[in-house]
Parts: C-alpha cells; structure tokens; sequence
C-alpha cells in the first residue's frame, strides 16, 4: 500500500482496491464475496471492505486510508 500513497488518488485507488481483495482471498480463505468500494470525501479516502463468511451474514469494515 506504500507504493501508492504519493500516486494520483485517480490511479492509486483502482489498485489500492484490487491489492486489497487479493490479499483478503489469499489470507483469509473463510471469506466469500469480498467488495472493496472507496468512500472519498475531500483528500480523505476510507475503503468500506464488505465480506461474507461462509457460515454467515455480510458483514463490513471500514479502513481509512489517506
């Protein structure tokens, strides 16, 4: 995620969204139906990362980010 931080918000986030899913799919295997959706307010970004896990309802975290 440091790679991104002095990148363009326009560029930075697409990645930042993708690298996160990945390593959600990679590390924790008991999620399912894993969305990243960005929340941009100003020069303030917050990732609201919805997951499911397979015995249960979706639930959401929310991570700032920048």
């Amino acid at each position: 995620m440091r790679t991104f931080i002095l990148t363009s918000r326009s560029r930075a986030v697409p990645n930042v969204i993708r690298e996160s899913v990945d390593a959600i799919r990679r590390w924790e295997p008991r999620c399912r139906n894993v969305r990243v959706k960005p929340v941009i307010v100003g020069e303030h970004v917050t990732l609201r990362v919805s997951w499911q896990l397979q015995s249960g309802g979706e639930e959401y975290t929310e991570v700032k980010w920048r």
